[in-house]
């Protein structure tokens, strides 16, 4: 579309649009800035008939910004467009006359969300800010024109105007403005001077200027999503099998699918990959996402502890296992490329470590949902910043502590949680792989070791990891400086014990022992070192026993280090940074493990947890964390319906009678059998909360929602709104058989209401003061006894 420029007057201005600022907020010219700086390069916030503005250009020269406009359309060929740009050149150079020495000018695209129906359109901005005025003008449709909502095929100006008794933000527009463009100047007053009003007495709002979709391309984003949202969402919706909501979880997980294909794309392009990524989806859920990435051409796999009905309709070619994931040796993936965890809850600290130990090529995406820690729920370490916030710092520094240089993105999807991390690089060689598992583990290790941390504000420190390179005669030289000179023990032989606890002897220990810093509850015979360790039995034989526990017997040349034993162990046994309790016979090496009971023969045990007898040639390799817990196959019930009914009733009576009591006369309505009703008042939810008892506050924490969700359970009686309770506005639609006759049940089939009609008691009858306010035949829930109906279930 060409842009007849000789017939706007860009000299003689309008005002065709005024949005006045509250007198009690100072607005400074800067928070105005800020507001059209968000407007000019995240319009899609305001017009969601776009998808995002790509900045071709920033500059303080009108003459840069014009060559750069006629760059673009002899990089793309267009000659007509060349034109348009070369009059247009003549009217801005006329322009640049008024504008001041202080300019800021952008080059922007506008892509709309449906290509195929909208088109692409350039235009300049400049920000006059000695003047505190900003110029859009439009310079062409990159494709065939079409009218679309919020398309500005004409110049405007948005401008801030301090007055003596007010500030306000005006809209205005050439001179003589041709009758066709009034709809988009009505969508101008009407959406964007409210926006930039509330954005320009709002530091904390126009100050956040964070992007979206920053790794990938927004206009490659659009056409890709629509591609997809035709191509496998709208099936899907139809189909839908599961009870969640298929416009949300459906059109998500396209979203999702959309960013990892771009992503992957660019990715095998910058490393001149010959095939496509292959994936795992630890914790697939519905195996939507392992669907959508599988038919556009990647190999994957999707995990998840149960089965989902929606999955026998994705076809063979989709592979989705049920099966309980383990952070261990056995859930490692190096024949994979990536790993993706979406809304993986507990599994989320744990896959940067499976991606680092699968192999040096594995990456992995990760979009946080739920608060967890390696084997508890996460506690919060700075509480300065949200509890989202502060946990999505945490899973970013777990990706550092495993080697990865961790991106941060914010998707486009219909959720609140949107912010996701992408490991596409390490920050270490290959080489390096060792030291980089030496600090993980000594990282779960402190996290998982240590105690919560506090809640008084402060940043938790990250625990230092252990010296496991320390040598032997650097810890006696140490020790030698440390040593304690009281001893309560003896020794006949030369055998130095320190940085043990050593407050009482239940044994003997003959010898020039030297026993600091240690307890030692048994007797110690022979040449055996005993350092930064608890020895609580006896050790016997030339048995060094190091930065561990031995709590029984330990005889023959039997190194112990960094572990604790808690039976006999004989043998040639190295027992290393683990925990035997149990007895361990034979050439055992057990290393960063905790083994419970016996294991014989040859049998290597690393970094695992074996639980029960291990004889033969095998290798074990267990839980990376001894704590964790695995979600259940059976997805437990925490919607607040599974509450004891005692609870229940106690809280919604007390809720009932508080919005009772603070009723004003204002909120006495007059009924039609001449009763006057009080309708009570509003009470917010923290006040409800404070009002029950710890132990009720403990057993709603458990449910998804807690309180809230309770009090939405009683629709019926409660409107939750704006975090605030009241009585349900609708006391006459949700009693009367004027409501809908039929509503959708949690298992998505649909229930008569008339099966339900007087199967539960009237609160309103039974607890208010002035009785329900409906009349018996006109209420759907019993006034008393003699009207309860039993349910039936079809």
């Amino acid at each position: 579309m060409e842009f007849e420029y000789h017939k706007f007057d860009l000299h003689s201005w309008l005002d065709v649009g005024k949005h006045a600022l509250a007198n009690s907020c100072v607005t400074r010219t800067s928070q105005f800035w800020m507001a059209l700086k968000v407007w000019t390069e995240k319009p899609q916030v305001v017009n969601k008939a776009l998808c995002s503005a790509k900045i071709q250009s920033k500059s303080n020269s009108v003459q840069e910004c014009l060559s750069c406009v006629l760059n673009l359309y002899r990089t793309e060929h267009d000659l007509p467009k060349i034109l348009v740009a070369t009059t247009l050149s003549e009217e801005v150079a006329k322009l640049s006359s008024v504008l001041s020495c202080d300019t800021e000018i952008y080059v922007r695209d506008l892509i709309p969300k449906k290509l195929d129906r909208m088109t692409t359109l350039r235009d300049i901005v400049i920000f006059d800010k000695a003047n505190t005025c900003a110029y859009f003008l439009p310079v062409c449709h990159l494709g065939k024109s079409t009218s679309q909502r919020g398309s500005q095929n004409f110049p405007y100006r948005i401008r801030f105007l301090q007055e003596s008794n007010q500030n306000c933000i005006l809209l205005q527009t050439p001179a003589k403005l041709s009758p066709e463009f009034q709809s988009s100047v009505d969508w101008l007053c009407t959406h964007l001077l409210t926006k930039l009003g509330k954005w320009s007495q709002d530091d904390e709002s126009s100050g956040k200027l964070r992007h979206s979709l920053r790794l990938v391309q927004a206009d490659e984003y659009s056409v890709l999503y629509q591609h997809l949202k035709e191509k496998h969402g709208k099936r899907l919706v139809k189909i839908w099998p599961e009870s969640t909501d298929p416009q949300k979880f459906v059109y998500e997980d396209v979203a999702i699918a959309t960013y990892l294909l771009l992503l992957w794309k660019q990715e095998a392009a910058t490393k001149q990959l010959n095939k496509k990524q292959s994936f795992v989806d630890l914790g697939c859920g519905n195996g939507l996402l392992v669907y959508i990435l599988t038919k556009e051409g990647h190999t994957g796999v999707g995990l998840d502890v149960r089965k989902r009905k929606i999955w026998s309709l994705y076809g063979p070619d989709v592979e989705l296992k049920e099966s309980s994931i383990v952070p261990s040796d056995r859930h490692l993936f190096p024949e994979y490329d990536w790993l993706i965890g979406n809304h993986s809850d507990e599994l989320t600290p744990w896959i940067p470590v499976m991606a680092a130990r699968s192999s040096y090529r594995c990456r992995y995406f990760l979009l946080p949902c739920c608060s967890h820690d390696f084997s508890r729920k996460f506690v919060r370490r700075d509480s300065k910043s949200s509890q989202y916030r502060d946990y999505l710092n945490y899973v970013k520094e777990i990706g550092g502590i495993c080697g990865f240089n961790v991106e941060e993105d914010i998707l486009r999807i219909p959720s609140t949680k949107r912010i996701c991390f992408v490991a596409l690089t390490r920050g270490h060689t290959e080489v390096e792989q060792t030291l980089v598992d030496e600090r993980i583990s000594a990282y779960i290790d402190g996290r998982t070791m240590a105690p919560p941390a506090p809640r008084d504000g402060r940043t938790t420190p990250t625990p230092a990891p252990r010296d496991a390179e320390r040598s032997t005669s650097e810890e006696l030289a140490a020790e030698r400086h440390d040593e304690d000179p009281l001893s309560a023990v003896s020794c006949s032989r030369h055998i130095p014990v320190s940085k043990c606890l050593a407050s009482a002897s239940s044994g003997s220990n003959s010898g020039d022992v030297p026993v600091s810093k240690g307890l030692c509850s048994g007797c110690n015979s022979g040449d055996v070192l005993v350092s930064k360790g608890l020895c609580s039995t006896s050790n016997s034989g030339d048995v060094p026993v190091s930065k561990g526990l031995c709590s029984t017997s330990n005889s023959g040349d039997v190194p112990v280090s960094k572990g604790l034993c808690s039976t006999s162990n004989s043998g040639d046994v190295p027992v290393s940074k683990g925990l035997c309790s149990t007895s361990n016979s034979g050439d055992v090496p057990v290393s960063k493990g905790l083994c419970s009971t016996s294991n014989s023969r040859d049998v290597p045990v690393s970094q695992g947890l074996c639980s029960t007898s291990n004889s033969g040639d095998v290798p074990v390799s267990q839980s990376w964390a001894a704590e964790f817990e695995a979600r259940g196959k059976v997805e437990p019930v925490r919607n607040c319906t599974k509450l004891n009914r005692d609870v229940v009733r106690r809280v919604v009576d007390m809720v009932g009678a508080e919005l009772i009591r603070r009723g004003s006369d204002s909120d006495y309505s007059q009924l039609d059998d001449g009763r006057c009703w009080n309708r009570g008042g509003s009470l917010p939810i923290q006040q409800v909360a404070h009002m029950l008892e710890a132990s009720t506050l403990q057993q709603l924490k458990r449910e998804c929602g807690g309180l809230q969700t309770l009090l939405k359970n009683h629709r019926n009686i409660f409107t939750v709104r704006e975090s605030a309770v009241k009585f349900t506005d609708n006391l006459d639609s949700s009693h009367t058989g004027s409501s809908a006759k039929k509503r959708k049940c949690n298992n998505n089939a649909i229930c008569d209401a008339a099966l339900l009609y007087k199967t539960k008691l009237c609160w309103f009858h039974d607890k208010h003061p002035q009785g329900c306010p409906l009349m018996a035949d006109k209420c759907n829930f019993a006034h008393g006894q003699n009207e309860l109906r039993i349910r039936i279930f079809k």
